[in-house]
């Protein structure tokens, strides 16, 4: 096990949420059910398996345990934190003073509100998104990574941040509902379905090994290069399912928006044929 400086971040995070969701539980508030905190927590606990378990230690050598790390930052933790709607809670875990003096004018601050609206857009989310992870596999970006704790630190935050970008507007964390419809969440979860698969068939069909693996040769086996194709195929099947989970459950969601308005417009036509009649 390893310490990645990056965990201080949803580890604070964490301590903030718990302390704010017990203080606003017991002034009676009931808009949070139990499983926002329960969603919540996995979430984090899915950020400390990436970055402090053996998997961080053996992405170094890796590069089949360095996909699976970056899929589990961004495709499980991000939407897991987010269901937790941790906005309001951790607010209200932030110290009186820091939460008038510091986070109030912050939030109130025009160019600060407007540059959140902006990364948060469903275009500009993707954007980001899909441009941080190609550009993160271009060779001498990973190697950089390999190479410089710092620059592996930066890897992992610019994943995260730019992972809560895209998934914004699927998630809609509460108090930030979308009008996105649903039909254009499963089109942007396709859309970066397409720039992954591209990705990992550049990396399963290569006949050279793209990356700086050459610390550790041979791992459980394999060759660089098998490494490599094996970690572009975890990444493919990986990504490929997780986002095809997610678009059943928007899909069903969608379905069930549809009957209830469906069961609203019946009620509606009885009530007027009852008050005609």
């Amino acid at each position: 096990w390893t310490f990645d400086p990056v965990f201080l971040v949803p580890l604070a995070l964490a301590v903030l949420y718990f302390k704010g969701y017990l203080r606003y539980r017991r002034r009676g508030g009931r808009r949070f059910p139990v499983w926002r905190p329960v969603l919540f927590a996995m979430g984090i606990a899915v950020v400390a398996l990436a970055l402090l378990s053996p998997i961080d230690m053996l992405a170094d050598y890796s590069f089949t345990f360095h996909m699976a790390q970056h899929d589990l930052l961004m495709l499980v933790a991000v939407p897991l934190i987010l269901l937790g709607a941790p906005f309001v809670p951790v607010v209200r875990g932030l110290p009186p003073g820091v939460r008038r003096k510091l986070f109030i004018p912050m939030a109130r601050n025009g160019p600060v509100r407007a540059l959140a609206m902006f990364v948060t857009r469903p275009l500009v989310g993707l954007s980001l998104f899909a441009f941080t992870v190609v550009a993160w596999h271009v060779p001498e970006m990973y190697n950089a990574a390999l190479d410089s704790e710092w620059v592996h630190y930066a890897m992992h935050l610019s994943f995260i941040l730019t992972a809560a970008c895209f998934w914004w507007h699927i998630v809609t964390p509460y108090p930030f509902p979308s009008r996105l419809h649903y039909f254009l969440r499963m089109l942007m979860l396709v859309a970066s379905a397409i720039v992954n698969e591209a990705l990992c068939a550049m990396l399963v069909f290569s006949t050279t090994p793209l990356y700086g693996y050459g610390r550790l040769r041979g791992f459980w086996g394999m060759s660089m290069l098998e490494d490599q194709n094996l970690g572009g195929l975890i990444m493919w099947i990986m990504g490929d399912m997780l986002r095809l989970g997610v678009i059943s459950v928007l899909f069903a969601l969608y379905a069930q928006q549809e009957n209830a308005k469906e069961a609203a417009g019946r009620r509606l036509s009885q009530r007027r044929l009852a008050q005609s009649s």
